[in-house]
């Protein structure tokens, strides 16, 4: 008898690629034999068996019979990959030859598009498929965006089925979105509960561990949102009507913990609510103004910032902003939303609109200018410069509007400095000339005598400065 180290032994990799070719043997107890020991190898070595699962699916090595069985494997070995040992470049890998089936098989019409007989073999065949692009969607990383990108890969190819002239293969892609769609909101139900474990109270236990790991579910989840809403307003059937269901849970989910006693929490659903594309933000309107409204007054800074940045870009979206004013319970907004100014698409009107917007905040609301001053001009290093501008030319309007002088010549002084260095360091020529514009609003205004003396400005160092920014700009 050989040794297991003589010459003569099987190496394991073919070993397993003939257990793969025997899932096609005539005999059922061969076929049965060969998945009950790949089963086993898979427990133990799944990266081997996938390997040479997908060998046999891409060589010319295979027959109709035996992919049904070489699904089932591929997806049992799947599952039983380690978490820490999933690369995904190679679960990416591994859903191009599952979808590769879908589509083509080998110069062929593909798996989705082959006719109903026989019935025994088929059914099973399709059945395996779609199990299998679930297991890879499942196990394809952790941290959710990976997920996300993969299965709208995967909706893509299927597509294509869901609205065939032909039956069965509309049956089989509405099936297997279907499929795929419930096991990514398994993903993103995992992902909130995660991040819903993020800090309590110093008195609850939790540990550092748990913590990180929410911290990165609710990141995750960030990433998961602004991609799914990219796509859900796509005109492809699938893409456009099975994401919008699912996204219209996630509204109703991140409204819910808005409330949430972590501020983080807090943070990142608003940041997630406004990434609606313009498609559907008439349609969550309501609840969307709703919280941003309510979260401005907010006892943590960086979520008042985050409700301000997402008002803002609120009001980016035309007859949006109408939800906004039953909310503020300020009558002279109404008219303004009907106004040309409003309506334009010029910057130079939109700017006329945010003067006339100040006013009647000022009058109506004057209590509220001091922390919506503070949340505004942290808003000036945002990273989406349209949103920067804008933050700009309020801040500069209430400013000049306000007949509290006194109490805001700090932010005078603040504002001032900023508005300098955005007009000589800014890349973005809409910061640029906001901030020109900002400047002559400042300069031109009754108030500025008043708020120069308080505020003291150096004029030496504030020449130094220009004169260091030329330099740095040019």
């Amino acid at each position: 008898m050989a040794s297991p180290s003589s010459g003569s032994s099987i190496p394991a990799p073919e070993a397993v690629q003939v257990l793969v070719l025997s899932l096609s043997d005539d005999s059922s107890i061969v076929r049965e034999a060969s998945m009950a020991s790949l089963k086993d190898i898979a427990s133990l070595n799944p990266l081997l068996v996938l390997e040479c699962c997908a060998a046999v699916s891409r060589g010319g090595r295979r027959r109709f019979g035996n992919m049904a069985g070489v699904f089932q494997v591929m997806a049992f070995g799947v599952r039983a990959l380690d978490g820490r040992e999933v690369d995904n470049s190679f679960m990416a890998n591994l859903a191009k030859i599952a979808t590769a089936e879908i589509i083509s098989s080998k110069g062929t019409s593909g798996f989705f598009a082959i006719p109903n007989n026989p019935v025994d073999v088929v059914n099973p065949l399709i059945d395996n498929l779609i199990t299998l692009l679930c297991a890879i969607l499942i196990s394809s990383g952790e941290n959710g965006r990976s997920q996300a990108e993969l299965l709208l890969y995967i909706l893509r190819q299927i597509d294509q089925f869901t609205s065939s002239p032909v039956e069965y293969q509309r049956k089989r892609g509405c099936l297997a979105v279907h499929e795929v769609l419930l096991q990514f909101r398994m993903i993103l139900d995992q992902l909130f509960s995660i991040s819903l474990l993020l800090p309590r109270p110093a008195a609850s236990s939790i540990s550092a561990e748990d913590i990180e790991l929410s911290y990165s579910a609710l990141s995750s989840l960030e990433d998961v949102i602004a991609i799914l809403w990219n796509v859900s307003s796509s005109p492809h059937y699938v893409l456009g009507g099975g994401l919008g269901s699912l996204l219209e849970l996630m509204v109703e989910a991140l409204c819910r913990h808005v409330s949430d006693e972590s501020s983080t929490v807090r943070r990142l659903c608003l940041r997630g609510l406004v990434q609606i594309p313009s498609i559907h933000i008439l349609k969550y309107t309501t609840q969307v103004l709703g919280v941003i409204l309510a979260l401005l007054d907010d006892s943590d800074e960086s979520v008042q910032l985050a409700a301000l940045t997402c008002l803002m870009m609120f009001n980016n979206y035309h007859n949006a902003l109408k939800g906004v004013c039953p909310f503020m319970e300020v009558e002279g907004l109404l008219p303004l939303l009907n106004k040309h100014s409003y309506l334009s698409d010029h910057r130079s009107d939109y700017e006329r609109f945010l003067r006339e917007f100040t006013k009647q905040f000022t009058q109506h609301i004057p209590s509220r200018i001091d922390s919506c001053l503070a949340s505004t001009v942290q808003a000036f290093d945002v990273p989406w410069p349209l949103i920067q501008a804008n933050a700009i030319y309020f801040s500069s309007s209430m400013l000049c509007l306000s007949d509290n002088q006194q109490n805001l010549a700090l932010y005078h002084t603040q504002v001032f400095g900023m508005l300098l260095s955005k007009l000589s360091l800014s890349p973005d020529a809409v910061v640029r000339a906001t901030s020109s514009a900002a400047l002559g609003l400042l300069l031109k205004s009754s108030n500025f005598c008043s708020w120069t003396a308080a505020a003291r400005f150096d004029r030496a160092e504030l020449g130094q400065r220009n004169h260091d920014s030329m330099y740095a700009k040019h």
